[in-house]
């Protein structure tokens, strides 16, 4: 897959991936009683964190690069996020230039070097989930349904498996190291128009950051391919303004073209 042939489909992934880094360390009593879905997400707010610490995070910018090995190329990544569903991913690409990606006003908007453009079915719907902020640990407004759904082992850790159901968007499945708790994979299907894929998340390197732990180290695996991002920083509540998340001009052009 080469890369400015598949722009499109990185961003996706991309946009996806960067709602999962918030992962947990609570320790699951291994049983061969298996939990609840509601069960589940309990322990996961408790462990990374508890609710009371997600509650006073208002906004995030986190700094990633994404290693394309096999092409020598490192992605540069800034994401600006803040509550409840404001999102702003500035990719700087080399040999491509910058790409930005974002959610204003209910769009979910691209813009690259060759021009602005407006996401819609699938594509739209995949942004508007992507853009809630920390969706696992307000899970209840994010997820209709989240489901046991049997046992398996991921890089030798026996894990739960969780079918989460988005309000907007495919379920998501979600692995559960029943030891640790860490959430060690997730599941889930990008829909470019060249049609669904799917791709698998797996987490690693959990730090603290303001009281809440978070996965530095994310691999991606789609088709025969394995991508590592890696989070270089991360700031919380910090100054981003309202600007940053405004809808661009070019792409406000481009609505008015369409009514």
């Amino acid at each position: 897959m080469r890369l400015k042939a598949n722009l499109n489909f990185l961003i996706l992934i991309y946009v996806a991936a960067i709602g999962f880094f918030i992962d947990n360390m609570h320790p699951l009593a291994q049983t061969t009683n298996h939990l609840s879905g509601p069960e589940i997400m309990a322990k996961f707010i408790e462990g990374t964190g508890g609710q009371a610490a997600y509650d006073k995070i208002s906004n995030r910018i986190t700094w990633s690069t994404l290693d394309i090995e096999d092409q020598g190329m490192k992605i540069a990544i800034t994401t600006y996020a803040a509550k409840p569903n404001k999102i702003l991913i500035v990719m700087d690409i080399p040999g491509v230039g910058k790409v930005e990606r974002g959610m204003s006003e209910g769009v979910v908007w691209e813009r690259t070097p060759k021009g602005a453009a407006i996401k819609t079915g699938r594509e739209m719907q995949e942004g508007l989930r992507d853009a809630l902020f920390d969706k696992f640990a307000y899970w209840r407004k994010a997820f209709d349904d989240v489901k046991y759904a049997g046992a398996d082992t991921v890089d030798g850790h026996p894990c739960y498996i969780a079918i989460m159901t988005p309000r907007i968007g495919d379920p998501l499945t979600v692995h559960f190291d029943q030891t640790s708790g860490l959430i060690r994979e997730i599941d889930f299907a990008v829909n470019p128009k060249s049609g669904p894929v799917s791709v698998s998340l797996t987490m690693s390197d959990y730090r603290r950051v303001d009281g809440i732990l978070t996965a530095f180290e994310t691999r991606l695996r789609m088709m025969d391919e394995e991508r590592v991002m890696i989070v270089d920083s991360v700031k919380q509540n910090t100054n981003i303004p309202d600007s940053l998340f405004s809808l661009p001009s070019d792409v406000r052009a481009l609505m008015n073209v369409k009514k």
